[in-house]
């Protein structure tokens, strides 16, 4: 539980850092309102403008596999796109280490 109040902590940072708002949302946010349910993810609505894409992506560093582009694309076709930022942790059984070329 300490990894994910971490994971959670960092990326609050970096989105309070450039003054995105965001809201939790889904399994952690229906369990603080006294509906519990098992989950190993955070889910976050945030409102980032596309011009700060490249901003959030470093802000949260190289420790993240976040794309700009991605992000742009999903701010630019939201809701019909969702996008994902996950904490590159070499423990991790579900995630890599993003490769040092880019791909």
């Amino acid at each position: 539980m300490l990894r994910f109040a971490r994971t959670f902590e960092l990326l609050a940072a970096a989105l309070n850092r450039l003054a995105v708002p965001y809201a939790i949302v889904g399994s952690v946010a229906s369990s603080a309102r006294g509906s519990y349910r098992a989950t190993e993810d955070i889910d976050l609505l945030a409102n980032v403008p596309v011009r700060q894409a490249g901003q959030l992506v470093h802000a949260l560093g190289e420790d993240w596999y976040a794309d700009a582009d991605q992000i742009r694309d999903a701010v630019i076709h939201w809701p019909r796109v969702q996008r994902d930022l996950y904490p590159i942790q070499s423990e991790s059984r579900h995630l890599s280490r993003k490769p040092k070329n880019g791909s």
